[in-house]
């Protein structure tokens, strides 16, 4: 469909009316709201790999399942829903903002992430600790995108590094033992 000049300065001027109109629609517009979008973010990151790891701990089998189910995914469960927490209480004293740890958007952005990978039901051990891999390789990459996000736009407390700083380490850690567990 091939669409004339006309055409496209009357779309463009009715997007520029709806971004005046709607001025969320332009995204994040300080350092605050940069915060507070990516704190949202990371807790239903946090919820969902904390979900698929607890599943993945009940699920565990094979000759491993000891191993698995304690020292591995369990360990990791874990530690996620103690980083969730400690996340939670961080967005809500940098926002001032009791909504950004609002259970029903952490878990509708949750709800999305885990759609994203097959769940560890009906997988054999082998599936589930390499979807659990993608899964901590993704939630690293997230900790490492929104560190050096909010560094860049001057909205990084000094605890926030602190926290995001160790949660890269510790997931560095359980990338290195899921990448040894699926080499069998």
């Amino acid at each position: 469909m091939k669409i004339t000049r006309s055409q496209l300065r009357k779309l463009i001027a009715e997007e520029l009316a709806l971004v005046v109109a709607d001025p969320a629609a332009m995204g994040p517009t300080s350092p605050d709201d940069l915060l507070h979008e990516k704190m949202t973010h990371l807790l239903g990151c946090l919820r969902a790999a904390n979900l698929w790891f607890h599943a993945a701990h009940n699920l565990a089998k094979g000759p491993g399942f000891m191993g698995d189910h304690i020292d591995l995914y369990g360990e990791i469960y874990d530690q996620l829903n103690d980083d969730y927490d400690t996340a939670a209480e961080q967005a809500i004293s940098l926002t001032g903002d009791e909504g950004v740890a609002c259970p029903q958007r952490v878990v509708a952005h949750a709800a999305e992430k885990l759609q994203a990978h097959p769940s560890p039901s009906g997988m054999g051990a082998e599936g589930i600790v390499g979807v659990g891999l993608e899964m901590m390789v993704k939630l690293n990459e997230k900790v490492t995108e929104m560190f050096e996000l909010l560094e860049s736009a001057g909205a990084l407390s000094l605890g926030l590094n602190d926290f995001l700083a160790a949660a890269a380490n510790q997931y560095e850690t359980y990338i290195y033992l899921l990448q040894q567990r699926a080499k069998g």
